[in-house]
């Protein structure tokens, strides 16, 4: 089963059981929801049993009106932070347009699970008040778990939320495969957190010579000195991760290529 597919463009997507699951949408602009759409199109996906918004970014939340115009979505989960963003706000207009869609605020989840299939999800964050958190330590946070495979979804959460995370579920956090947080960045995969996670395998979504430097040299000696194996969008385009029998195998966008 496709447990996880990584693009280089700040979303995730998820098919398990026929069904699938949607994280975060890239960046705005019709170049981004030109490949997003194309993206789905080829996986012959016009239905979502999920859609989760992890914050209001518009890096993250770009085509987030556009899919929920587009495509039949069962059930959004988001974080309940909000914003000022023409983006943020065409969003939760469309959302509002479409009264068959259930939407779920990730805080009023915490802690709990969510099922889809084989999948579990399980909601870790955002923890705290969430108007005096930034965007990224609002993000929604999720654990993803089919048996005994164990992917960690991290959307931009920082320092401050990975702490909070790790003050809440330390216990719970070790996992197969990381979704980096905010793209690689220092201000997250803080050493403490990866020490709990202990991922064999993480995966950062960043783009090709990105303005910010993204993964930071820190991140990357972080998971070096935690022995974990790093897959990067911005050297292999896009990532997927399969489990067959128990066993994970990551493919990227440029192996398949050869």
């Amino acid at each position: 089963e496709s447990i996880l597919n990584q693009t280089y463009q700040k979303l995730e997507l998820i098919l398990v059981d026929d069904k699938a699951i949607l994280i975060d949408t890239g960046n705005i602009g019709s170049d981004y929801r030109e490949k997003l759409t194309g993206y789905l199109e080829k996986l012959n996906i016009t239905e979502l049993e999920y859609f989760i918004a992890t914050h209001p970014d518009s890096d993250h939340i770009g085509s987030a009106a556009y899919v929920v115009e587009n495509y039949d979505i069962n059930n959004v989960i988001m974080s309940p932070k909000e914003h000022t963003s023409k983006t943020y706000l065409n969003f939760i207009s469309a959302l509002e347009e479409k009264e068959n869609i259930n939407v779920i605020n990730a805080q009023d989840k915490l802690g709990e699970c969510i099922y889809v299939g084989e999948l579990e999800l399980k909601i870790l964050g955002p923890i705290g008040d969430v108007e005096k958190l930034d965007n990224n330590n609002a993000s929604v946070v999720i654990m993803a778990r089919w048996g005994n495979t164990k992917v960690l979804l991290t959307g931009d959460a920082e320092k401050e939320a990975e702490d909070s995370i790790v003050g809440n579920y330390a216990a719970e956090l070790d996992c197969d495969v990381l979704k980096v947080g905010h793209h690689g960045s220092h201000s997250s995969s803080q050493r403490s957190f990866i020490r709990y996670a202990k991922p064999e395998y993480a995966i950062i979504s960043c783009g090709a010579d990105n303005d910010y430097g993204h993964p930071h040299d820190e991140t990357l000696s972080t998971l070096e000195y935690y022995n974990v194996e790093v897959h990067r969008t911005d050297l292999e385009g896009s990532i997927v991760v399969t489990k067959e029998n128990e066993k994970i195998t990551i493919k990227s966008e440029k192996s398949l290529q050869k």
